[in-house]
């Protein structure tokens, strides 16, 4: 246990491009001391595994890990009381994340942007009603992923 939590520091200290640039001296070093169509395999047959295991996942024959920590049902979001005013508020975040296998790319999930424009701009319309305290980055912009969370891979 103690390894993949050293594994997970060190991957976390390391930008994406940093890894790409990494992932791409690597593999420059295996084409100088491979033969190029035995230098092509490994990524040729990581990309195809990974395309495959997405495209199981998405017919439903393997399980996805996605939903793994997905709480599915009903929800209720617990009343706190406001210091300065003593009245009970609640927090709402509205946005959108996605489970799927293809992220943001899933089909329906671009459906979910009208109706978050549609709530962004009625909380906007009437902001001492709603409470809505400030704009943010995701009612400015098209659909962002929510979950900055690394997914299993």
């Amino acid at each position: 246990m103690a390894a993949a939590a050293d594994l997970a520091i060190i991957r976390n200290n390391f930008s994406l491009s940093t890894w790409l640039l990494l992932g791409a001296l690597i593999q420059s070093l295996i084409f100088t001391i491979l033969p190029p169509r035995v230098a092509v395999l490994p990524p040729v047959c990581l990309s195809t595994l990974i395309l495959a295991k997405n495209l199981l996942i998405t017919g439903g024959y393997l399980k996805n890990p996605y939903l793994a920590a997905a709480y599915r049902g009903k929800a209720t979001v617990p009343l706190q009381e406001d210091e300065d005013s003593g009245n009970k508020i609640a927090v709402f975040l509205l946005g959108a994340s996605s489970n799927h296998p293809l992220g943001v790319f899933a089909p329906g999930f671009s459906d979910i942007q009208p109706y978050l424009q549609s709530m962004w701009a009625e909380a906007e319309a009437d902001p001492t009603n709603s409470g809505r305290e400030s704009p943010t980055s995701t009612s400015l912009s098209p659909l962002v992923p929510m979950n900055h969370e690394r997914r299993p891979t």
